[in-house]
């Protein structure tokens, strides 16, 4: 995406060095300059290092399911979480979310769907530059392993 919207500034945010490795040599041999990686728990570094309405869009792919009944509590997609959201995305700021977990999908669809802040957005809607994202790996194993893919998108309304 880099690659493709040179005029638009990105940041990525990982939790893993694992991951973080392979794209810094992917911008170092694309020679990007639009592009910055942060090794970080994103909920942390949103809320210790990110002054308010800072991001136009936030993407989210793939993000830790915790399927087992007692780990939900540890997902990312949570009201708290999208409150720390609200305050750190412009007004029409988007969100768009991938994930391969159909109870997941549902949670996140609800806890948007009752804060008057957000309006759900329709797919069709998605710009350009959102239709286009690379498959993760996250993706490929959920279709190798028969499961299907549910997308969100959210934009923001109201400060």
């Amino acid at each position: 995406m880099a690659n493709k919207y040179q005029d638009a500034n990105f940041v990525g945010i990982e939790v893993y060095p694992s991951g973080i490795g392979s794209t810094l040599n992917q911008i170092k041999q694309s020679k990007l300059t639009n592009l910055k990686l942060i090794e970080s728990d994103v909920y942390e570094l949103l809320e210790t290092k990110i002054v308010k309405e800072t991001f136009d869009t936030m993407v989210f792919l793939y993000p830790d399911p915790w399927p087992k009944k007692r780990h939900k509590k540890r997902r990312l997609l949570s009201e708290d979480f999208i409150n720390l959201l609200h305050e750190k995305m412009t007004i029409d700021g988007l969100v768009f979310c991938k994930t391969d977990w159909e109870d997941y999908y549902c949670q996140i669809k609800q806890v948007f769907a009752i804060d008057e802040r957000w309006a759900t957005e329709e797919l069709t809607n998605l710009p350009e530059y959102l239709k286009s994202l690379p498959k993760t790996k996250y993706e490929r194993k959920a279709r190798t392993e028969g499961r299907n893919s549910w997308e969100l998108f959210f934009r923001k309304v109201t400060r």
